[in-house]
């Protein structure tokens, strides 16, 4: 079956007409990854230093093809640091005195292919010894500019500026801790995983565009030229200008970059796609660029086996039926059927809803049944080996839009090993082990199913595109697919049709340091959202981007595992309110940064944003097991006039609604909220309207309604208003129940409030005996996009905020530079 980029919304199903040319990479990856070995590094040595240091050194591996791009450090089994390929040394500095450490190492190549470990080995550090007493100097004067709480355990120096993983730590005394089943490694992206590593690729060509449709195809070639000629990556560089994509869109392929002279100086144009205020695609009908093999897969999937043991949340490896057909290095999919069946349903709605009995799968389906309202699930369905023991769908309806037929609970993993260690070697033995860890369990047997699966095309390896402006298209702008450590960097994304911005089936890529903003359709349906995920695409990096003025600031459908949304400004979603879109619609408040939108996201963190709201909706399912750390969620949107269909949008008057700044739809279990400032100073003289802290109400109390009660909390609320008649009301409790709220200062209660797990009514000031808060969860150290910046910006202890980048670069009218 044809399978590629499957849109899924109601609205936005749309027939694929005419005729389309697909460009192929003369590139394939599966040829290195068939041929290339790197070796490990050469012996570590660890030597203690001091009471506090160990240095270590080792010597350099090599490979076959493409060059050594990163070595990984691992400390204790955790991933530890990443340095360059031309670095053999480095000193680990801030450990605990008497203490015996156990190092290994081993290296990637710029194919991304990792060797195999270098034998591990231990050192023990230096005991203590007493410090002399320093002669007394004068106590300077403290300054009255609040600080960040301080990280509890120092941090080792970090000799590069590219920020590293934190590995999970071993908690001091007072440092506050999450539960274990929410406490992961936190490694997406290209940049946390070796980094982007077009710095030293050679220029292959420079291209002046004629704003002709010989644009499209001139850009093409040189593409597929750079990446034969030069393997281990190449650059295609735009000059200045416009270029002319009415006749379609570039393939990118592995280890080459797309690199134009500037985000809105080299601008890539449809003027044959989308318009404002239109629905419509146009003759184009096709996104700007994919980075990836193809459009359109056939097949999609390649083999699947079934688990034979559960795999544990933060598991490594996976045991499986048989092998075959598997790989070292090969991406594949491991997922669950939902279990679903008629379960009681929480929110009232509904006599039932379709869920799998512990609720971690909700499907948008109840009965009786809701029209207008429900997703087209077909139930029951009888479990076989030819749809994958699928228990609900057809293979055309919902259960099959963003993910396998019935296995919405979804990531893409890395095989590290699996008996055989060496890249591209066919898997030996039934225990298959990943790169990083399984971020939920996926359980074995005949109530879920669940399985491994290849895919039925290679993916491509570092591949990127980086400062250009991306106008007009008509079938998303950027898209990723079937694309691994791949990246955007400093694009423009403008009046677009669909999603700006989406990973589909891709793994460890990443969009940073960009501005996406304009959607001409800003209407729910699909065809206005910014930035998206779909497919169990899993490990992506959203950092330091502008998301204003669509439908969606963000989306995550069926895909998120693993992923980290940081330091972002997303503000003004909104629902298009001019004659021609949904009018009257201007003071729905939209949902901000979330990972929700279909069925089966799951442990995604959002770190260090500046926000309208947070926001899990159950549109088309509910999403679980987020992280939500240090962001700063005012709860209304910054008032603007929209220059797609000249409406104003001003919340400020206290007649828009709902107004939350953290929301959380029924079914949206096990979030976690950590450190959070909420609200702003004032909130009553802003907004004219009187704010709660926490709406809870009685479950299914048909009053107050949303829209009439604004609240900093609203976990558990219902927002399909048209069936319930209240605007909203208080639905399904355990979202409130299976939360952890802790740290999070809020402007309500000018307080810092503490509820631990499951702590329901007013604010409790009195921290835990652990209450120290970590920078980071994803962050070793200040990222060096902070510049002189404090960071962290967000200071819960107090309310105060200092400056997010990006946000600076918007209110300075300069959103497109990035220092």
């Amino acid at each position: 079956m044809l399978m590629g980029r499957r849109r899924g919304s109601p609205m936005i199903n749309r027939l694929i007409s005419g005729f389309t040319i697909v460009f192929s990479c003369l590139f394939s990856f599966s040829t290195f990854a068939r041929l290339a070995r790197v070796s490990p590094p050469g012996p570590v040595n660890a030597t203690p230093v001091s009471s506090s240091q160990i240095n270590l050194s080792w010597g350099a591996s090599s490979t076959t093809s493409g060059t050594i791009l990163r070595y990984q450090i691992f400390r204790n089994g955790v991933i530890l640091k990443g340095v360059s390929g031309s670095t053999l040394s480095y000193q680990n500095a801030g450990l605990a005195a008497s203490t015996t450490y156990t190092y290994k190492v081993r290296a990637l190549n710029s194919l991304g292919q990792y060797s195999s470990f270098s034998t591990p080995v231990s050192a023990t550090t230096l005991a203590a010894t007493p410090t002399p007493t320093p002669a007394p100097t004068p106590t300077p004067t403290p300054t009255p500019t609040p600080t960040p709480t301080p990280t509890p355990t120092p941090l080792p120096p970090t000799p590069t500026p590219t920020p590293t993983p934190t590995p999970i730590p071993t908690p001091s005394s007072g440092a506050y801790v999450l539960p274990d089943n929410r406490t992961t490694l936190w490694q997406p992206g290209a940049t946390y995983n070796g980094g982007i590593p077009d710095g030293s690729w050679p220029l292959y060509t420079t291209i002046n565009c004629s704003n002709s449709t010989a644009d499209l195809s001139t850009i093409q070639t040189a593409l597929n030229n750079a990446s034969a000629a030069n393997p281990n990556g190449a650059v295609v560089a735009l000059a200045a200008g416009t270029c002319n994509f009415n006749s379609g869109f570039v393939l990118i392929p592995s280890n080459t970059v797309l690199r134009g002279a500037g985000a809105g100086k080299t601008t890539i144009a449809v003027s044959n796609g989308s318009n404002p205020q239109s629905p419509q695609p146009g003759v184009h009908n096709a996104p700007a660029m994919i980075l990836g093999p193809a459009r359109w897969f056939s097949p999609y999937y390649g083999n699947s086996t079934l688990l034979t043991l559960d795999v544990n949340q933060g598991s490594y490896t996976a045991t499986v039926a048989t092998s075959a057909g598997f790989h070292v290095g090969d991406y594949v999919l491991l997922d669950e059927t939902s279990g679903a069946s008629w379960q009681p349903d929480l929110s009232g709605l509904a006599t039932s809803v379709l869920a799998s009995p512990d609720y971690r799968v909700a499907w948008q389906v109840h009965n009786p049944a809701y029209q207008y309202l429900d997703d087209p699930v077909a139930y029951p369905t009888a479990p076989t080996a030819a749809n994958n023991y699928a228990g609900t769908g057809n293979g055309s309806d919902a259960a099959s839009w963003f993910t396998r037929q019935d296995r919405p609970t979804a990531e893409i993993k890395q095989i590290a090993s699996c008996g055989a260690t060496t890249q591209g070697a066919a898997c030996t033995s039934t225990t298959i082990t990943f790169t990083l860890p399984a971020r939920i369990s996926y359980r074995a047997g005949t109530t879920h199913y669940a399985e491994l699966t290849s895919f039925g095309s290679p993916f491509v390896v570092h591949a990127g595109v980086e400062s250009l402006t991306v106008t007009g298209t008509d079938d998303d702008a950027i898209d990723f697919q079937f694309c691994a450590f791949c990246w955007a960097k400093n694009v423009e994304v403008r009046q677009w049709l669909g999603v700006g911005v989406n990973f589909i089936s891709s793994y460890a890529s990443e969009i940073r340091d960009s501005y996406i903003h304009d959607a001409n359709w800003p209407v729910p349906g699909g065809g206005g959202y910014a930035l998206g995920s779909q497919n169990g695409s899993s490990e992506l990096l959203y950092e330091n981007n502008i998301s204003v003025r669509s439908n969606k600031v963000m989306e995550a459908r069926s895909s998120g595992a693993g992923s980290v949304v940081a330091y972002n400004y997303m503000d003004d979603g909104m629902i298009g309110s001019s004659s021609v879109e949904e009018p009257g619609n201007q003071g729905w408040i939209e949902a901000g940064i979330n990972g929700s939108h279909m069925v089966g996201s799951h442990n995604m963190l959002f770190e260090g944003n500046w926000a309208f709201n947070f926001e899990s909706d159950c549109t088309h399912g509910n999403s679980i097991y987020h992280t939500v750390f240090r962001n700063y969620l005012r709860g209304y949107r910054t008032p603007f006039t929209s220059p797609i269909d000249g409406v104003t949008y001003d919340d400020t008057t206290g007649q828009s609604g709902p107004y939350r700044a953290i929301g959380a739809v029924r079914y949206s279990f096990w979030f976690s909220f950590v450190g959070n400032v909420l609200g702003v100073p004032g909130m009553a003289g802003v907004l004219n309207t009187t704010w709660n802290y926490d709406w809870t109400g009685t479950q299914n109390s048909p009053v107050p309604g949303a829209m009439g009660h604004p609240s900093i909390w609203m976990l558990g609320w219902n927002d399909n208003n048209s069936e319930s008649g209240t605007n909203g009301y208080m639905s399904v409790l355990n979202a409130e129940t299976t939360a952890v709220r802790d740290g999070n200062f809020d402007f309500v209660n000018n307080a810092q409030c503490w509820h631990g797990l499951g702590g329901t009514g007013p604010c409790v000031t009195t921290p835990p005996a652990a209450s120290s808060l970590p920078n980071s969860y994803y962050l070793a150290g200040k990222p060096a996009f902070f510049g002189n910046n404090t960071w962290p910006w967000v200071d819960p202890g107090t309310g105060a905020i200092y400056t997010l980048p990006a946000k600076a670069r918007f209110d300075a009218g300069t959103p497109n530079s990035v220092p």
